[in-house]
């Protein structure tokens, strides 16, 4: 199914390619290579090193960290990676650069055409603040939250995608966390006040 970005679930009356435009038209050389970092960073394969650093900063510290965000980033990770390869072919939305032409586009890195929504990159790291940031030290969750911001910012700046593709794929993660947390204080409560307590 290919959806043109014109129609109105995705073009928002048109605000979605502005806003595109708008974002994508911010460009400096040290920009750029903070918006290639963050999309570096922000890469689902990241994975097994992101919860490695949870697990042990979580046994290390577990009043920075509540052990229970760990298995509730490792769980969605698992959901929310389904879900997005589902629905990426499914759809089939184009990217910026096949929707717009080249004449619109700034393309920092690697050309890509196809598979926009929901954006990978922003699930993955809106994923992890939403998952790990709960009841988090202060510090951490102004971390975890920054991250997730820039690398959702990155995917439009580098014109990889528009922000709805950013939107859906946020949307994704946080539904999932609030699920599992739902299902957790629903079935397992006993664990969900030990680790409020």
């Amino acid at each position: 199914m290919n959806i043109s970005p014109d129609n109105p679930l995705y073009a928002w009356g048109g605000l979605n390619r502005l806003m595109f435009v708008w974002i994508n038209g911010v460009h400096s050389p040290y920009w750029d290579a903070l918006m290639l970092t963050m999309t570096a960073l922000g890469d689902h394969t990241n994975y097994p090193l992101y919860i490695a650093l949870a697990l042990l900063l979580s046994a290390w510290r577990p009043l920075w960290l509540p052990r229970n965000n760990v298995l509730i980033f490792g769980v969605g990770y698992v959901i929310t990676g389904l879900i997005v390869m589902q629905i990426k072919p499914l759809l089939d939305f184009p990217r910026p650069l096949l929707a717009l032409g080249e004449q619109w586009v700034h393309v920092v890195g690697r050309p890509e055409f196809h598979h926009s929504f929901p954006s990978g990159h922003a699930t993955f790291a809106v994923l992890l603040a939403a998952s790990l940031a709960y009841q988090a030290a202060r510090p951490l969750r102004w971390g975890l939250w920054s991250f997730a911001l820039l690398v959702c910012v990155s995917r439009p700046a580098l014109g990889a995608h528009f922000p709805v593709d950013v939107l859906g794929g946020a949307l994704i993660a946080c539904l999932t966390v609030c699920s599992l947390r739902w299902f957790q204080k629903r079935w397992f409560p006993a664990k969900a006040q030990a680790e409020n307590t």
